[in-house]
């Protein structure tokens, strides 16, 4: 159904979702953004927020595209049909000032997305720092993106934060610090780590006033959630 002004009735929308997606209509306010003309011709996209009336509890948050008659809805964004397609995914990942070793003009490139905490993370280290750069060193430039869940590990914000301000100081001490901190997992707790980590710093010959300051500066985190 459409409104009358030619885009998507909002309350045809809201019936369909609150049914959907059992979203009780005492218990959640739906609250749908503008529609915008999406990438896909005869789309618009919105997004809807569903929360919790009584203050309490997660918002839920959904980006869809609805066709401009209001019949069809995507969840998720269309997948472009070019020779490419992967370029946009590639275009997102911003490599700029981001800890890498390999070749300087390589035939790949590897981006590892990691947590300095997580024991998955760990397991591939071997094969990021020694197999891969002996295979293929010639063609190969790996390059790291700090990915911390510090939901489910402690001590993961604080070791990417460490690892970003290393870097920052001194990029060639940031991988020996990479492979130290993933093998302190188990053995030290958040305040532990953050002193190993001041000491480990310094054995790097890393300022430790400028670490400091690097540690407490806003922009840090930034750079690790760029």
């Amino acid at each position: 159904k459409v409104s009358a002004d030619g885009q998507p009735d909002p309350a045809t929308l809201e019936r369909f979702l609150r049914r959907y997606y059992a979203w009780p209509s005492d218990m959640l306010t739906l609250k749908v953004s503008p529609f915008k003309a999406a990438a896909m011709p005869g789309f618009l996209s919105a997004t809807v927020q569903a929360v919790p009336k009584a203050g309490k509890g997660e918002v839920e948050t959904l980006d869809f595209q609805i066709s401009a008659d209001g019949r069809f809805l995507l969840k998720e964004a269309p997948i472009r049909v070019e020779p490419d397609p992967f370029r946009e995914v590639r275009e997102q990942i911003d490599l700029r000032n981001q800890p890498a070793f390999g070749s300087a003009v390589p035939r790949v490139t590897i981006v590892e997305y990691g947590d300095l905490q997580c024991s998955y993370c760990k397991a591939v280290v071997q094969v990021v720092r020694q197999d891969i750069p002996r295979d293929f060193g010639r063609d190969v430039r790996i390059v790291f993106k700090d990915y911390p869940l510090w939901e489910i590990h402690p001590w993961a914000w604080d070791a990417a934060a460490a690892g970003r301000c290393i870097y920052k100081q001194n990029a060639e001490a940031f991988w020996p610090y990479h492979d130290w901190a993933y093998d302190q997992q188990g053995r030290l707790t958040p305040d532990q780590f953050k002193k190993a980590a001041a000491a480990f710093a310094q054995q790097m010959k890393v300022d430790n006033a400028q670490f400091t300051a690097c540690l407490a500066n806003p922009d840090t985190r930034a750079e690790i959630e760029r």
